[in-house]
């Protein structure tokens, strides 16, 4: 996987033909364009266009979801007959409003049905009744039984529960009498009874407007067409807005991926355009376009969950897809969730087979099961369990969690590893992306050399001759840092006083090489917790099963439960401190840099479903 090689194009054609030739390069769907300064009446025009496709595109994309949101659908049509896509938008529209207000108001009678039913179907005095005297409806708290016996106002008890008393109270006066410690309830004038009759109406009405929605469901593929058609027509504008008009011609600027030019020419040739490719100048920023090969493809896709990589650095997704798999593994360490895991990714992808995310992550699903199971193994845990205890055949157990020391050697390693690796990557992509070698690039291997002197001086304290050599080894790797992190341009005492100044702020990274290569522990501390709590579960499982019985469902839930709970919480952290140590770490020491997405001018379509 690498970073697409862009040229800068400026393509040329005469005033006559500018709207054939960006119609053509759009469906040539090739080119990034750039952006110029154009004339402040194309820029109120453009704006203009863009506020108003961008409303309709919004309501577009709401008919859609409402649309999706059914409990069926039918099959699609292609084209519209006898009615146009705006009376069906706004039937989608109405249809949306007229579901929600019904709905708001099937929750309003909900409400008032949950606050009557306990008092009861009955029907108020009539309004002669209401001249004399007033009922009110209190809760009293259960524990307030004689603070209702000692009420000055003559009531009625109508329903008690394990909470509360509910009491009507008669009154003359029409202010409600001021009782402490007793919640009224407004309960209006509306029966019951009648309450249950106003919201069948209003479910068979909800029912009806379903069953409009379902018809409407048809129009989707429509609908869907009609927003590509207004993407289209805003990139269309925007490239436009983007054109730079000179006497008799016209003038567009835009990326192009060196592979395609070829493909440009033959275009070129057949529409009528003349067009020039320039390698990219020191002052340009191209956009960067990666180049996933399929099996890492979700790289890509971890690596702009952070940021894009700078055009001119290099792509780190192939670093993430690997380093993800196996971080994730450590976490998890257990091969019975490993399994789990892959069940329940299996039924995701025959579920959304069809989305092209979710394929794109297929083969990252099966790299971090695989890289799960294989440390699973390694650790000897299924569900808890020893792998010894349930099969000897499959017994691989080579790394005891429990031997914190050794844990922390192979943590702290797997950090060290990673961080030489950024180091080297480094390195190598700024030889690729520069014509000519610089020296600071030899600071890279002097960090290289101090990160893996320290770590094997840590390995192998107790070997004096050894240690020796490592003295050696590391003193090599500071003179690097010193010396070449700001490279001495000439003899001068500017150039000099710049350079000791430079080695002595590059030497002070000590300390965070330090801190960032300890902070790979995190790995063994959570992989250390996640078996520590399933065992925790299965211990707690057999104790009800011990007891026999009504104990064999309690210690089933217990388990399932249990780990259930404990798997999420290793995804969550799998996820969390897998993409941390590669985006925090990781990419402090290999610098990929931020660039920008390469935004492809093209012409959408809608494949039909």
């Amino acid at each position: 996987m690498a970073i697409e090689k862009l040229k800068k194009l400026t393509v040329a054609a005469s005033h006559e033909n500018k709207n054939t030739v960006v119609a053509e390069l759009q469906r040539f769907g090739c080119l990034h364009i750039i952006d110029s300064e154009p004339s402040q009446t194309n820029t109120s025009l453009n704006t203009n266009i863009s506020l108003n496709t961008g409303d309709l595109e919004k309501k577009y994309q709401e008919a859609i979801q409402f649309l999706h949101n059914t409990v069926a659908t039918l099959p699609q049509l292609r084209t519209l007959s006898s009615v146009t896509i705006e009376t069906i938008l706004d039937d989608i529209i109405t249809l949306k409003a007229d579901l929600k207000h019904k709905n708001d108001q099937l929750d309003v009678i909900n409400q008032q049905i949950k606050l009557i039913e306990p008092w009861g179907n009955f029907a108020l005095p009539e309004s002669e009744f209401d001249q004399y005297f007033t009922l009110w409806f209190y809760r009293f708290p259960v524990k307030n039984q004689r603070q209702l016996n000692e009420l000055e106002y003559p009531w009625q008890m109508v329903n008690k529960t394990h909470k509360y008393y509910y009491v009507v109270v008669i009154s003359e006066n029409q202010t409600a009498p001021s009782i402490d410690n007793a919640h009224r309830d407004n309960i209006g004038h509306v029966s019951l009874s009648e309450l249950n009759l106003q919201k069948e109406k209003i479910l068979l009405e909800i029912e009806e407007c379903n069953l409009k929605r379902i018809a409407l469901s048809k129009y989707v593929f429509v609908l869907k067409s009609k927003v590509a058609e207004i993407q289209n027509r805003n990139q269309f504008a925007k490239a436009l807005a983007s054109i730079q008009d000179e006497s008799g011609f016209f003038v567009l600027k835009a990326w192009i991926p060196v592979k395609k030019l070829a493909e440009l020419k033959l275009l070129s040739d057949k529409v009528g355009f003349a067009f020039i490719a320039e390698s990219p100048s020191d002052n340009d920023t191209p956009p960067t376009l990666l180049a996933p090969q399929s099996f890492f493809s979700a790289g890509a896709i971890l690596s702009a969950i952070y940021q894009t990589p700078n055009y001119n650095r290099w792509d780190p997704s192939i670093h993430l897809y690997l380093s993800f798999s196996v971080f994730f593994a450590i976490i998890l360490s257990d091969v019975g969730y490993a399994l789990v895991l892959s069940i329940l990714f299996l039924a995701i992808g025959f579920i959304y087979r069809k989305n092209s995310i979710v394929k794109q992550f297929d083969s990252l699903m099966f790299s971090i099961f695989l890289a799960s199971s294989i440390w699973g193994l390694m650790v000897g845990s299924f569900f808890g369990y020893e792998m010894s205890a349930i099969s000897t055949v499959i017994d691989l157990k080579i790394i005891d969690l429990n031997n914190y020391n050794w844990m922390m050697k192979i943590s702290v390693g797997i950090g060290v590893i990673h961080i030489v690796l950024a180091n080297i990557t480094s390195a190598v992509s700024s030889l690729t992306n520069s014509e000519k070698f610089s020296l600071n690039l030899l600071s890279k291997l002097g960090w290289c050399l101090v990160a893996t002197g320290g770590y094997c001086y840590w390995l192998f304290m107790n070997q004096t001759e050894f240690l020796t050599s490592l003295s050696w080894l590391m003193a090599a790797g500071f003179v690097l840092i010193f010396v070449f992190s700001e490279p001495l341009k000439s003899f001068r005492g500017k150039d000099i006083k710049k350079s000791l100044i430079s080695g002595f702020v590059a030497l002070s990274n000590l300390t965070k090489l330090f801190g960032d290569a300890l902070s790979y522990m995190r790995l063994f501390a959570l992989g250390l917790a996640s078996a520590s709590l399933a065992i925790t579960f299965n211990n707690l499982s057999v104790q009800f099963f011990n007891e026999a019985g009504i104990g064999y469902i309690f210690g089933a839930i217990i388990f399932i439960i249990g780990h259930l709970v404990n798997i999420v919480l290793g995804v969550m952290s799998g996820v969390v401190h897998g993409l941390r140590l590669n985006f925090i770490e990781f990419y402090n020491w290999s610098d990929p840099g931020e660039g920008y997405v390469f935004k492809p001018f093209y012409l959408k379509e809608i494949d039909y479903e």
